[in-house]
């Protein structure tokens, strides 16, 4: 069989959104903490019998990735305990749990060649492996029966509904997993406590003020350094580091907005880290700033800017902005780009010249955009104002990554961006198909909505 992923129109578009990067990827079935079939791994042993290898067993990764373990070397198990240290005293628990023990493994240590982190999309496969069965492992707690027991509860709708059908024991009406809003991995109840929490917050504090997104950059120089330590990786080899680079980065850029006040103080910051199919990871981040009253023209052109700057006066922001926040060629220029959707930009590029920024009576804004002849060469095609995502070049210049700064729009549109921020895990529409079906046939092929799992998310929940 062929396996196919495919976007869905119908759906969230990001969440469903078709893969663009060439990447190893888990694909799971089923809602996040319901199903409990586990994963098969079935050896055979010598006198013939097949036997199943559960996901805790000490051989269960050797056995999955002989390649990365050629001599069988025990996993991870329940019995590992800590060495004598001065931070055992303040842990209560004297075994290693399934996280700590793959957080370990992930890291390059000067006296252990470490194989798993040297194997291209091997290492891929392995991060995503290890996070499945950390996943597992947290899952299997809350399907427990003795943690079930006290979530049995429903709402009195859903009672009335049950007795009106007939149904009059609580046995007869089927068991039902409940994952509680605890579970941090990405349950619905999770998600959505998150969605009401920042709706408190905008009933409080009204309409946030910026939307960010901040996307990590591979070429960074911690990262290439890094890479540099063992000859022929790539960012796509090291999760790892991809991932503890950009931790880094990203608490430094939530300091310069919280504690340093980048863009004024700060009342109240909801923020959300993504992966999604295109790689890198990113982290979208709402903003409430402590002011008299909404943003005014000239406060939005002092934060927010849609222009190149003039290389003549400042060509270390000009090469930022060129570097990475154009644009496209998109439309008739390249119709196969990633954002083309019928035949047109999704993001409505190009926009627009405007001579000032302005604020149109249902809420949106109109970015500066005057018309000039500074320009930027991209694939041999010309971009100039029209192309440029708006930013702040300051911050384009400390962090040398895509950064959009965007001023919210006043038109009722709030639940819609927590929404967004809130959406959950990014999932693909699965196919299956015969590699070679017979002439003539006419297969009816089944669809299946899978999570998606990349090596960047993995190696993020794992460390």
């Amino acid at each position: 069989y062929i396996i196919r992923l495919f976007g869905d129109p119908d759906k969230h578009g990001d969440i469903f959104s078709a893969p663009v990067a060439s990447e190893v990827v888990g694909l799971v079935v089923g809602d996040v903490g319901i199903s409990d079939v586990g994963r098969d791994l079935i050896v055979q042993d010598q006198a013939g019998h097949l036997q199943k290898v559960e996901e805790k067993h000490c051989k269960f990764m050797s056995m999955q990735y002989p390649i990365l373990f050629p001599y069988g070397e025990d996993g991870y198990h329940e019995n590992i305990t800590y060495r004598r240290c001065a931070r055992l005293q303040a842990i209560k628990r004297k075994k290693s749990t399934m996280v700590e023990y793959f957080a370990y493994r992930l890291h390059d240590k000067a006296d252990d060649f470490n194989t798993p982190m040297r194997c291209k999309r091997g290492t891929q496969a392995y991060v995503i492996d290890a996070y499945c069965c950390m996943e597992e492992s947290r899952l299997s707690h809350y399907r427990s029966k003795t943690f079930q027991l006290k979530y049995r509860t429903t709402s009195f709708s859903e009672v009335s509904t049950m007795v009106h059908s007939g149904i009059t024991e609580a046995s007869d009406a089927g068991q039902q997993v409940i994952l509680p809003s605890s579970y941090i991995g990405g349950g619905a109840r999770y998600l959505y406590q998150n969605y009401l929490d920042s709706v408190a917050l905008c009933r409080k504090y009204g309409c946030p003020d910026l939307f960010i997104t901040f996307t990590s950059n591979s070429l960074w120089s911690e990262v290439t350094q890094a890479l540099a330590i063992i000859p022929g990786q790539h960012s796509a080899d090291r999760p790892d580091i991809i991932n503890r680079v950009f931790h880094v980065k990203l608490h430094l850029f939530m300091d310069d907005i919280v504690k340093k006040k980048f863009f004024g103080p700060v009342t109240a910051v909801v923020y959300t880290i993504e992966f999604q199919k295109r790689g890198l990871p990113h982290v979208h981040i709402i903003l409430w700033l402590d002011k008299s009253g909404p943003l005014t023209p000239a406060d939005i052109d002092r934060l927010i800017s849609a222009q190149l700057p003039d290389p003549s006066i400042d060509r270390v922001g000009y090469d930022a902005v060129a570097a990475f926040m154009m644009h496209g060629p998109c439309g008739d220029a390249n119709p196969h780009c990633s954002c083309m959707v019928d035949g047109k930009c999704s993001k409505n590029y190009p926009k627009e010249y405007y001579e000032k920024t302005t604020i149109l009576p249902n809420g949106h804004v109109r970015y500066a955009r005057p018309k000039n002849d500074i320009i930027v060469a991209k694939n041999g095609i010309s971009l100039d104002n029209w192309h440029v995502v708006p930013h702040n070049v300051d911050l384009l210049v400390k962090y040398e990554a895509h950064i959009n700064v965007e001023r919210v729009n006043r038109d009722g549109m709030e639940k819609y961006l927590f929404k967004y921020v809130a959406k959950g895990f990014d999932c693909s529409r699965v196919g299956l198909k015969r590699k070679r079906a017979c002439a003539g046939t006419n297969e009816i092929h089944d669809y299946l909505e899978c999570r998606c799992i990349a090596p960047n998310e993995a190696a993020w929940r794992l460390l």
